[in-house]
């Protein structure tokens, strides 16, 4: 393993480099991070937790191959399959991250919107 943290910054880099160099298009609208970030993390500790009835060191799994007709015989590891979920987690925690600092703060407790004028500083009293 160690892929997956990388390609998780690198797409985030280029979500945000999108971003720089388009600010007027629409935004990426990613409503739902946290199923990102909750099922990246159960493929990444499912992966590492099947080593364990299987009597294995941990992430020392052996491969799946499967034949496709375009590219031949291909071979899936179980370390790829973590560094998916690796993948998943950092990208979905990178793209919450960019969300909150580019959110917009009005000022005020929420539910309220801002006005025009602020309020007196102190009450006056009339003579």
């Amino acid at each position: 393993p160690g892929g997956g943290f990388v390609a998780g910054l690198v797409a985030a880099a280029g979500l945000v480099l999108r971003a720089v160099a388009q600010p007027d298009a629409p935004p990426l609208r990613w409503e739902r991070v946290d199923l990102l970030v909750g099922g990246g993390l159960l493929v990444a500790v499912g992966v590492a937790a099947a080593s364990w009835p299987l009597g294995t060191d941990v992430l020392d799994m052996g491969a799946v191959s499967a034949t496709i007709p375009i590219l031949g015989t291909v071979k899936i590891g179980g370390a790829l399959v973590f560094d998916l979920g690796v993948f998943a987690v950092v990208l979905g925690t990178m793209v919450a991250i960019l969300h909150g600092l580019g959110r917009r703060r009005l000022p005020g407790p929420p539910g309220t919107t801002p006005t025009g004028t602020a309020p007196p500083l102190r009450k006056e009293t009339s003579p």
